[in-house]
C-alpha cells in the first residue's frame, strides 16, 4: 500500500501582493464605512442641538405653539403669549378663526372664494380653512369608497 502526499503547493509572490490588497482594500472600506457612520451620527446631533436652541427661542416657542395648534385642531398658547388656532396666528383670543372656522365645516364650504365676503381677515383664514378641512374630508371619504 502507497502512502499518499500531500500535493506541495507554492503561492507565487503576485498571489500573495493580490491577496494583501484585498485585505488592505477591505479595512479601508470598513473605515470609511465607520467614518461616513460616525459623520452621519455627529450632523445629526448639531442638528438636534440647534433645533432644542432654537425651541427656547420666542420664535421656537411659537413655531412649538403653532404646531400644537395643528396637531390638536384647538387652540395654543406659546410662552410668549401667542394664540394659535389650527395653525392660524390669531391676533386677540381666536374668536374669528374659531368663528370662520365653524361657519365653513357647519356649511360645508368646499370653495374658499364663499368666504371672501368675510366681516374679518381672522374670520376669512378660518373659513377657507374649514373649507380645506371640508374638501380634504370629501376626497378622503370618495378614496374609501372606492
Amino acid at each position: 500500500m502507497t502512502k499518499l502526499e500531500p500535493p506541495e503547493h507554492k503561492t507565487s509572490p503576485g498571489c500573495i501582493m493580490i491577496l494583501i490588497l484585498i485585505v488592505l482594500y477591505m479595512a479601508h472600506c470598513g473605515y470609511s464605512s465607520m467614518k461616513a457612520n460616525e459623520e452621519r451620527a455627529q450632523k445629526r446631533e448639531t442638528q438636534r442641538q440647534a433645533e432644542e436652541a432654537f425651541r427656547r427661542t420666542p420664535a421656537g416657542q411659537d413655531k412649538t405653539a403653532k404646531e400644537k395648534s395643528e396637531w390638536d385642531g384647538g387652540i395654543a398658547i406659546s410662552p410668549t403669549g401667542q394664540w394659535f388656532y389650527r395653525g392660524m396666528k390669531c391676533t386677540d383670543d381666536c374668536s374669528g378663526h374659531i368663528a370662520g372656522y365653524s361657519w365653513a365645516v357647519e356649511r360645508g364650504v368646499t370653495n374658499s372664494a364663499a368666504c371672501e365676503d368675510a366681516r374679518s381677515y381672522s374670520f376669512y383664514e378660518g373659513c377657507k380653512a374649514g373649507a380645506e378641512d371640508v374638501l380634504d374630508w370629501i376626497r378622503e371619504q370618495a378614496r374609501d369608497t372606492w
